[in-house]
Formats: C-alpha cells, structure tokens, sequence
C-alpha cells in the first residue's frame, strides 16, 4: 500500500504524472522500488528488497558463500554480481507486477496517470572492502561523518 505522506505530495506539488521503478542498488545489494516525477524531481521508495540473506553467526548478509560485507577483490565482486542476477531472474515478474500495482494504486489515489517501468532499472553494483573503506574515509573528509 502507498503511503498517505506520497499522495499528499503528489496532491500538493502539483506532479502531473510519474513513473514507478525497480531497480538496483549501485553499491549496495539491494533492490528499490520507486516513485519518480522528472519534472519536479520527486521520488519515493516504496518498497526495498533486500538480496541475499542475513548470516546471524557473521552479523552480515551473503549470497552464495560469499559475504556481502568482506568482498576483498573486484573478482569477488563479479562473482556476487552474477550470483545476484541469477537470485532477481527469478524474482523479476513478482517485482514488476509489484511496480504495476504500486503505478495503478497512485493513478487511483492521486488522479494522475502513472507507468510502471517494464524492466529492472541499472545492474547490481557492491563495494570491496576496500571501496567501502575509502568512501567512508571520503566522506569523514568532506565533513559528512555519520557517527554522532
């Protein structure tokens, strides 16, 4: 179900139409799915899912025997992307109805028409152990530290 807090921006901003979208995470292995508007840039996640599964004994998620959080090289890396794509084929008709459903409730709700994308948006992307550490760094740099 779209949450109220959507259709009321949608009410009062004036969005005209919009696009629903599934796609990948760039970095993370996660896939979204999103309300977007070009013209006035507004977006919302309405649903997340999360690949992979959560590994209690390692405090972390992996797909495969791969540990989603300790990727050590971009081989590794590769090798998650692929087993990834294999996990969403088999998920990628439930996604896009689910996109549908989303793009038909908000045209309902909001009285403005509404796509749902017909693909899965981008590729899935993860960082190394070494991309996560050095983004982190960079952002402790510029000033954005996220430990308060």
């Amino acid at each position: 179900m779209v949450e109220q807090e959507l259709i009321t921006t949608i009410k009062k901003i004036g969005v005209s139409s919009g696009e629903v979208q599934a796609f990948y995470a760039s970095s993370d292995p996660l896939i979204f799915i999103e309300f977007y508007d070009e013209d006035t840039g507004v977006s919302f996640t309405l649903e997340t899912v999360q690949l992979g599964r959560l590994c209690h004994i390692k405090e972390t998620f992996v797909i495969g025997n791969i540990n989603m959080d300790k990727i050590k090289s971009s081989a590794e890396a590769k090798e998650a992307v692929k087993l990834l794509i294999e996990q969403v084929e088999g998920m990628k008709s439930l996604l896009l109805v689910k996109a549908q459903q989303y793009a038909e409730e908000i045209t309902k709700r909001a009285g403005i028409p509404v796509y749902a994308a017909e693909e899965i948006q981008g590729e899935p992307g993860l960082m190394t152990e070494h991309d996560q550490n050095m983004w982190h760094a960079g952002e402790v740099l510029r000033g954005i530290d996220d430990d308060y």
